[in-house]
């Protein structure tokens, strides 16, 4: 009498088969992953970095709109970029520490923004951000008009790679 079993399970090629397939689904959505997190990390330092050269622009500007309305106002005559000009008018390197009301000249290079805790950016207090903010600011005269070209640089690296952002603006002497 012979016993006949039938084939039940899997044969070792049809194992390594099936275990090939699998890795080669979990290393693509392992990648995929990967990559999203550094899109994602990409994504906020650059958004970081816009919010923080629109903020000297928009400083510079309130400086500029506050010295014509003393003006207005009061009739004191004032430099239209009084509080700007001796920092950093004429291509001179600077940093707007809006937190503080300060404009410093860098000399050169600009120091590294500290992000205190509340996530507010400046350069007294905090932990150091990784981002550097340069802010030049260069006055045109044409004819009767005087305008200037505000142009800020922020940088910082993201991981072995060095990212930079750039804004620039042009104001007039209203």
């Amino acid at each position: 009498m012979r016993f006949h079993f039938p084939k039940r399970g899997f044969t070792l090629i049809e194992t390594i088969v099936a275990l090939a397939v699998l890795l080669a689904a979990i290393t693509g959505t392992l990648t995929l992953f990967t990559q999203g997190l550094e899109v994602t990390g990409l994504a906020r330092g650059t958004i970081t970095a816009f919010y923080l050269a629109q903020e000297p622009i928009e400083y510079i500007r309130r400086v500029r709109d506050e010295n014509r309305l003393a003006l207005i106002v009061n009739g004191e005559v004032r430099d239209w970029l009084l509080g700007v000009r001796a920092a950093c008018v004429d291509g001179a390197p600077c940093t707007v520490d809006v937190a503080n009301d300060t404009i410093v000249s860098c000399g050169g290079v600009c120091s590294v923004l500290l992000a205190r805790a509340d996530g507010i950016y400046n350069y007294d207090t905090g932990a150091p951000s990784g981002f550097t903010r340069t802010t030049t600011v260069t006055e045109t005269i044409i004819g009767a008009r005087r305008e200037a070209l505000i142009d800020v640089v922020v940088s910082w690296n993201r991981g072995n790679i060095a990212r930079s952002f750039r804004l620039k603006e042009t104001i007039m002497n209203w």
